[in-house]
């Protein structure tokens, strides 16, 4: 990840610790990030074909505050010193090559800088929507709550939230040995009785 440059590094940790949707990413902007309340207020999605409407987001689900880490904070501010673009309405993630007028084409920035990075450490089909994902998997398997799952992802229901919770070997493996261990406390099945 250090070989990324911190504009790309930011971009990555954004959407690993958010589980955003790319549009939702690219469509933010400063005044959408509040650092005060620390929470950012997803309320666009931009889509770049057809020459990249900005819209409301995907659903109501879609339009719910996310909690800002402090570091995400940290990140956003630093990059703020950097960007050209810094003003409450300008994109977080703004394309200097369109001056300003679009966001970043996140495609692009994933295909030329991202996923070849990735490549050289072995991790190939990486995704905008990977990240998006892992979330789902990573939060299930530190034990969150499939309601808590839903509502970080912003999801409109359960049904859509199963589908990122595949169980991992790992995640079966934990599961199988907390349920032989309520069966069987001792650990040890009880001798068979020898018959005569």
């Amino acid at each position: 990840m250090t070989e990324l440059e911190f504009r790309d590094q930011l971009l990555v940790f954004l959407d690993a610790g958010l589980g955003t949707r790319r549009g939702e990413l690219g469509a933010l902007p400063w005044m959408d990030c509040d650092f005060i309340n620390q929470v950012f207020d997803i309320q666009h999605s931009y889509y770049w074909r057809g020459g990249g409407p900005l819209i409301d987001t995907k659903s109501e689900a879609s339009a719910q505050p996310l909690p800002m880490h402090p570091a995400l904070k940290d990140g956003l501010l630093e990059w703020r010193t950097q960007s050209l673009y810094n003003r409450p309405g300008d994109y977080a993630f703004a394309s200097e090559r369109l001056k300003g007028r679009k966001p970043l084409d996140l495609a692009s920035v994933l295909k030329k800088k991202i996923q070849p990075v990735f490549r050289r450490i072995g991790m190939n089909g990486v995704g905008w929507h990977t990240f998006r994902h892992t979330v789902g998997k990573m939060l299930a398997e530190m034990g969150q709550h499939q309601l808590t799952i839903r509502d970080y992802l912003r999801h409109s229901n359960l049904h859509v939230t199963n589908k990122y919770l595949q169980a991992t070997s790992k995640a079966k493996r934990l599961a199988q040995a907390k349920l032989v261990d309520a069966i069987l406390p001792t650990g040890l099945l009880p001798a068979p009785k020898l018959t005569q």
